[in-house]
């Protein structure tokens, strides 16, 4: 099973390499490469992006997964008997094909130990969650809730701090 998941992140690479050349001067308007395949209007439904544009796992590393679902029909003809994929599988790694941010793909599953296991490229450099990344306007509700909940437990602290 290896070779064979190895030669579809090879071929799946392959495709989406072709399609980063093909539309290059596109691509060079962007500072990364997934970021123009996000933004391309042809290919902005490839990436499973979540709420957040990736997906973060349990240790705080990004990971674009594709949703094969929305690829072209030749990639996913490479790909053969794709089942549609819930989020939890994306969360979680479990059987789903990854990019990198150099467009390197890569296949994710779980071992029998729960561990996640890569194919394809065996070392895929995946980033910290960028901790600078506005995820909620300041001002909305739940940018109020976050901060005022900062600030009391802030007073919590400097209170308890200021009592001993």
């Amino acid at each position: 099973m290896d070779a064979k998941l190895e030669l579809k992140c090879s071929q799946l690479q392959e495709y989406i390499q072709q399609f980063y050349f093909e539309n290059y001067d596109y691509f060079e308007t962007f500072p990364s490469k997934i970021n123009g395949l996000k933004s391309h209007p042809f290919s902005s439904g490839w990436i499973y992006s979540g709420k957040l544009g990736y997906i973060v796992d349990n240790v705080g590393k990004v990971h674009y997964y594709l949703d094969c679902d929305k690829l072209p029909e030749e990639a996913k003809q490479i790909i053969e008997n794709w089942e549609p994929k819930t989020y939890a599988d994306y969360v979680n790694g479990n059987n789903v094909f990854g990019i990198t941010e150099d467009l390197e793909v890569y296949y994710s599953s779980l071992n029998d130990n729960g561990d996640i296991q890569f194919y394809g490229k065996k070392d895929p450099v995946f980033l910290d969650e960028n901790g600078d990344e506005q995820v909620f306007d300041s001002n909305s509700s739940f940018g109020k809730l976050l901060r005022w909940k900062h600030n009391k437990s802030r007073f919590k602290k400097s209170f308890r701090t200021n009592i001993n």
